[in-house]
């Protein structure tokens, strides 16, 4: 298993990786479109007609409280992700990022297929502006199973931009998902809590082909 990426999140996002001995990620630089907000580690889909990403998931309102979070609703198991951006940008009307001095319109996204394997945290059942339940006692029970997806918004988030939010799979609902549990992530005990897991998505749902 690959070395993941460093945390950009202090909750949720672990980290992506190539597996099945891939030594890169199947990626390509897709176009943003106008008025849009990613960031490093957000789940995207696509408009097959346009070629234009979005995100996967919105985020839900920030809780008006330190200490709790917010969830969105869980992803469909019958929709398709995309990918993972590989950065971050900010577009204007015109759909051009010309923050960093270049007129950007595009970003580099990892394309999930059979090898890209990306690792989120599991948590268990949330309520509108309570804190995250832990869950334990995984183990390897769950692996092999399929896990819905949520979007985890803490206080002081902004959910316009995204910033201070992270994704995380949901176990209470598990095997209804459409990312599928591969592996434990090293370091964590069987009763850890919020354990990671690595996971891909299942083969009916993703965008790209192998390589």
């Amino acid at each position: 298993m690959a070395t993941p990426a460093p945390s950009q999140f202090t909750f949720g996002f672990i980290g992506l990786a190539p597996s099945s001995g891939s030594a890169t990620f199947n990626q390509i630089d897709i176009a943003v479109g106008a008025s849009k907000y990613f960031n490093y580690g957000d789940l995207v889909t696509i408009n097959a007609a346009t070629g234009v990403i979005s995100q996967a998931l919105a985020a839900p309102a920030a809780p008006g409280t330190a200490g709790q979070v917010t969830t969105s609703s869980a992803f469909s198991a019958s929709d398709k992700l995309y990918g993972v951006c590989l950065d971050s940008i900010v577009t204007n009307a015109s759909g051009i990022d010309s923050s960093s001095g270049f007129n950007r319109t595009t970003i580099p996204v990892a394309i999930f297929d059979g090898n890209l394997q990306i690792c989120l945290r599991l948590i268990g059942a949330t309520s509108s502006a309570a804190p995250v339940s832990t869950y334990t006692s995984y183990a390897n029970n769950f692996i092999g199973e399929h896990f819905q997806v949520v979007r985890v918004t803490g206080y002081g988030a902004n959910a316009t931009t995204g910033v201070g939010t992270c994704y995380a799979l949901l176990g209470q609902n598990s095997d209804t998902g459409g990312l599928l549990a591969v592996a434990k992530y090293s370091g964590y005990s069987d009763t850890a809590t919020f354990a990671p897991m690595w996971v891909k998505e299942i083969a009916t749902l993703r965008s790209g082909s192998d390589v």
